[in-house]
């Protein structure tokens, strides 16, 4: 198989349909869910239909947790073998501690051409990131030319959400009683 210029990487928080993961060869380094004595990896062990499922009858809230650099650094390793350099493209910085592993697994590549970036945004926000840097990508720009590509469309990107009931923030600790009582 030929070695692609530029890879795309991006953790599992994006949400890309699995067609698009297929057509533009991203990567996908799956997030973790500790669940009742159970380590799932989002979008691999569990589904996110399956998980709102058994999130209506959960007696206790899951977690989660980033990849280790480790896994990080083998993620990394893989794509090597079929790519000249990365970008990666993770959840934001604020929201979860994956950038930090990202950036310690980076470090361990040594001179290996790979750029990491702090998309600011989860969910489709970072989906379309991730989506306009494959686009770049497969036009033909450097490593370096897809990041900054990425970098400029950032503080363009805005995401809102809308939930059907407060329970479940208030149950993961994200609101207060109060405030889930009085919405």
């Amino acid at each position: 198989m030929a070695k692609s210029r530029v890879a795309i990487a991006v953790d599992s928080t994006a949400y890309i349909p699995p067609g698009l993961v297929k057509k533009y060869n991203i990567h996908v380094i799956p997030q973790i869910l500790n669940w009742e004595g159970e380590s799932l990896l989002d979008d691999v062990d569990i589904k996110p239909v399956a998980f709102y499922e058994r999130l209506k009858t959960a007696k206790e809230m899951p977690t989660t947790s980033q990849p280790s650099a480790g896994e990080f650094h083998d993620f990394f390793v893989n794509i090597t073998e079929t790519a000249d350099s990365i970008v990666g493209i993770f959840v934001s910085d604020d929201l979860s501690g994956t950038l930090d592993s990202a950036r310690t697994a980076a470090k361990m590549m040594g001179d290996f051409p790979l750029e990491i970036v702090d998309s600011r945004t989860t969910s489709m926000g970072l989906g379309f990131l991730v989506l306009e840097a494959a686009r770049a990508a497969e036009e033909g720009l450097n490593h370096l030319e897809v990041a900054e590509a990425v970098q400029a469309l950032i503080p363009k990107m805005h995401v809102l959400f809308v939930v059907d009931t407060l329970e479940f923030l208030h149950r993961g600790g994200r609101i207060v009683g109060s405030v889930s009582f009085l919405a």
